[in-house]
C-alpha cells in the first residue's frame, strides 16, 4: 500500500488512532518520536545554537517540549516560551513539559499582549524561532493570546520552523485563519498536512520536510474521510 500523500485534519486524527489501538504506540512514545525527529532535522537543516521554542498547550505544543529536550541533548541551547500556566496543558504536554522543567532548560510564561516592547527585545538574542503554537486542531480565527504573538514573531525577521505546519494556517484548506506564522521551514509527521500543498498554505510553510513517528506509513490501512 502507497504512503498516505496528504492527511486532513481527520485523516491525522485516525493516524494517531490507529498507532494507538491497532500499533500499540503509546501517544507519548508518539509524541517522543516526533518530537526527536523534528528535533535531528533542525539541528542538520537550520542555523542554531541559539533557539526558542514558542509552545502552545496542546500537543503542539508537547511536541515543542520534546524538541528543547533533544535540541539540549545534541549541543543547542533552547529556551521556550509558554502562553499559559501548566494547569492548562494536554494530558502528554503536560508529562513533557514536566519533565522539561527538571532540567536546565529556561521555561518561561509569557503574555504578549501586555508586554510586547520587552518581548520584542529578548526575542533579538535567538538565531531561530521554533513554532509549536498550534496544530491540526484550530478552528476559526486566531485569537489572542496567540495572535498577538504570532504578529510579533513574523516582525521579528528571525527564521522560524514550524513544527508540523505554521500555527494559524488550516490544515485542510491552507488558509490564513486570520493570522498565521510565515515559515521559512516545516516539518510535518507522517505525511504533509493537506493545506501545506495548496496556496497560500504552501508559501507560508516554506521549505516542506516530513519525519516519521515510529511505524512505517505504507503500513497505514486505507485512510478515508
Amino acid at each position: 500500500m502507497p504512503r498516505p500523500v496528504s492527511l486532513t485534519a481527520r485523516q491525522a486524527r485516525k493516524v494517531d488512532q490507529i498507532a494507538i489501538e491497532q500499533f500499540r504506540i503509546p501517544s507519548l512514545i508518539l509524541m517522543e518520536n516526533a518530537g526527536r525527529g523534528c528535533a535531528e532535522w533542525i539541528v542538520q537543516h537550520c542555523l542554531g545554537p541559539d533557539v526558542l521554542i514558542v509552545c502552545g498547550k496542546g500537543n503542539n505544543g508537547g511536541d515543542g517540549f520534546v524538541i528543547a529536550r533533544h535540541l539540549q541533548l545534541l549541543g543547542w541551547k533552547p529556551s521556550v516560551w509558554t502562553l499559559f500556566s501548566s494547569e492548562a496543558f494536554s494530558n502528554d504536554a503536560l508529562v513533557n513539559y514536566q519533565i522539561l522543567s527538571s532540567l536546565a532548560i529556561p521555561v518561561t510564561q509569557i503574555d504578549p499582549s501586555s508586554s510586547e516592547v520587552s518581548l520584542s527585545g529578548q526575542l533579538q538574542g535567538f538565531s531561530l524561532i521554533i513554532d509549536a503554537l498550534l496544530g491540526t486542531g484550530i478552528r476559526g480565527e486566531v485569537q489572542d493570546p496567540y495572535a498577538s504573538l504570532i504578529g510579533m514573531l513574523n516582525r521579528s525577521q528571525i527564521p522560524i520552523c514550524a513544527v508540523d505546519l505554521p500555527s494559524g494556517v488550516d490544515c485542510d484548506s491552507g488558509q490564513e485563519c486570520g493570522i498565521a506564522i510565515h515559515a521559512k521551514w516545516t516539518v510535518s509527521f507522517v505525511a504533509p498536512k493537506q493545506g501545506l500543498l495548496k496556496a497560500p498554505g504552501k508559501q507560508l510553510a516554506g521549505e516542506l520536510a516530513v519525519v516519521q513517528i515510529g511505524f512505517e506509513p505504507a503500513t497505514l490501512p486505507m485512510l478515508s474521510e
